[in-house]
């Protein structure tokens, strides 16, 4: 099978996947907000998603794991690779310890970090639990789907993820129909599911032997810290901690500054950003690969022009979904949750949106420095960065409530994008091609107009659902249309059949 066909399978594959958990996403967010409230759902959110978010602490292991069997599938060279995994091994299964345990003090503590009622102190203590648990077993995760994802076993690992999606569907249907599940039982109900997939993961890496032949074991001396893949995985490891605190710690921020019942506000406010979101985390898998493989070229030619037709095809898509969103969501919102009671908010959940406009501008460029060894640029940049969004975002919070956080990921994606910029024009030098051309313009100025002569549509029929059914439809179809003729123009998986590719000369960059 060519890289192109097996390109294609693999995100088509991601896309459906992703789709049914976000419609799934969809259906258990007012189903669990009518059966446990707005305090005890936040609660579970910041629990979980805080465990979700601590695997990101796993001291660099994943991004090491990804970057040397992406190297070792093109330059061979087995000792290296069994080195670099067994530190990367060994890193894991200590973060995972120390993640667990760390998520067990802060549930000792929570009623202390977190504005809620004095009734909930004890569900506190217990969700926190259960989530030390989910958060240990997300990050032993991430040595075997980091092996998949490095060696292209997307489409492989979805049929079982389908699956774990069913299990999650039963789970929401007993939560809504069945016997009362308390806030507990469906804490434990979502470990068990983790703890499954991770088994799933852990299969298909046997079944595809993507381990034969390496001597894998657990480094349990001072050698750990003496080798030269530690150093990597260390930076990777505190680029994750910065990016956690400047991007991930919106729900603590809010939930310390305010309270949990505004968390789930923002969480419902956010929602087309985080789905958007969970679009480019299951995108960038399938290309990064070939971007971490054309960065290892020379000469970084084709590095460039694969990075600037993700960047269009990326901004495109976006700046459509975008703009629906902004001129849809509010209809959206009051008949997904039966009240427009969060409809006030919604200029909000536009801004969010908007930011990943921008980040999908140098989202290539920041996300493959990551896996190279210029990382320690990247990582000085973040904390900065970091430290000024933390910072702002606690001001703005309790100066105009949870809206503070949006304007303060904001401030950080721009930053972001002056970084990118000017670090890549400064290091490729004569072959830096800008991404913007004619034809981009054009597209972005069609997708404009199109939607500004909806918007005054949309405003004159208002409340006639009908009306703004059809309005919606059409504005939809017009956008796919225009998007797909341009992402068909723009050949983007063209770089993915050039066989020279299978034989780039390694640099390390």
């Amino acid at each position: 099978m060519s890289e192109k066909k097996r390109f294609v399978k693999n995100i088509f594959s991601n896309y459906f996947i992703f789709a049914l958990r976000i419609a799934l996403g969809i259906y258990a967010l007012p189903v669990c907000l009518q059966t446990f409230g707005a305090e005890v759902y936040g609660l579970y959110i910041i629990c979980f998603g805080l465990s979700a978010s601590m695997a990101a602490f796993d001291f660099g292991s994943s991004k090491s794991i990804f970057r040397y069997t992406v190297e070792y599938n093109t330059n061979k060279d087995k000792v290296k690779y069994r080195q670099a995994f067994n530190i990367g091994l060994s890193f894991n299964l200590y973060a995972s310890l120390l993640i667990g345990i760390g998520m067990l003090i802060v549930g000792f503590f929570s009623s202390s970090i977190f504005n809620m009622s004095t009734e909930n102190h004890a569900s506190s203590s217990q969700l926190f639990l259960f989530a030390s648990i989910n958060a240990f077993l997300i990050t032993l995760d991430a040595v075997p789907q980091n092996l998949l994802t490095a060696n292209k076993y997307f489409h492989s690992r979805n049929k079982f993820q389908l699956i774990v999606i069913i299990l999650n569907l039963i789970l929401l249907l007993a939560l809504q129909f069945g016997n009362d599940l308390s806030i507990i039982t469906f804490a434990v109900c979502t470990t068990i599911l983790t703890a499954i997939n991770l088994l799933f993961d852990t299969y298909l890496v046997s079944k595809h032997k993507l381990l034969q032949g390496i001597d894998i074991r657990i480094i349990a001396d001072k050698s750990i810290l003496k080798n030269p893949y530690t150093n990597y995985s260390l930076q990777a490891f505190l680029l994750s901690l910065v990016s956690f605190l400047a991007v991930q710690a919106d729900r603590i921020i809010i939930g310390s500054v305010l309270n949990v019942a505004a968390v789930t506000v923002y969480t419902i406010i956010t929602k087309p950003y985080f789905v958007m979101r969970g679009v480019i985390g299951v995108s960038y898998p399938v290309i990064q690969p070939t971007l971490t493989k054309l960065n290892l070229e020379p000469g970084k030619t084709n590095f460039i022009e694969f990075t600037n037709k993700v960047i269009r095809v990326g901004f495109v898509i976006m700046l459509c979904v975008t703009l629906l969103v902004s001129i849809f969501y509010s209809q959206t919102l009051s008949f997904w949750l039966g009240t427009g009671e969060y409809n006030k908010y919604i200029q909000w959940g536009v801004l969010s949106m908007l930011t990943l406009c921008i980040s999908m501008l140098y989202n290539p460029y920041y996300r493959t420095l990551v896996h190279t060894n210029q990382i320690s640029t990247l990582l000085k940049f973040s904390i900065i960065v970091a430290i000024g969004n933390i910072i702002i975002g606690i001001f703005l919070c309790s100066l105009l409530g949870f809206q503070g956080v949006i304007i303060a990921t904001a401030i950080q994606i721009v930053a972001e994008l002056i970084f990118s910029y000017t670090w890549y024009k400064s290091t490729l030098k004569s072959v830096y091609k800008s991404a913007f051309n004619f034809k981009f313009i054009k597209i972005i100025t069609a997708i404009l107009v199109s939607a500004i002569f909806c918007r005054f549509f949309v405003k004159q029929y208002e409340s006639h659902l009908l009306i703004e059914s059809l309005l919606f439809t059409g504005l939809f179809s017009l956008m796919f249309l225009m998007a797909f003729r341009y992402i068909k123009n723009e050949n983007l998986f063209k770089a993915l059949d050039n066989p020279e590719l299978d034989n780039t000369k390694i640099e390390v960059s």
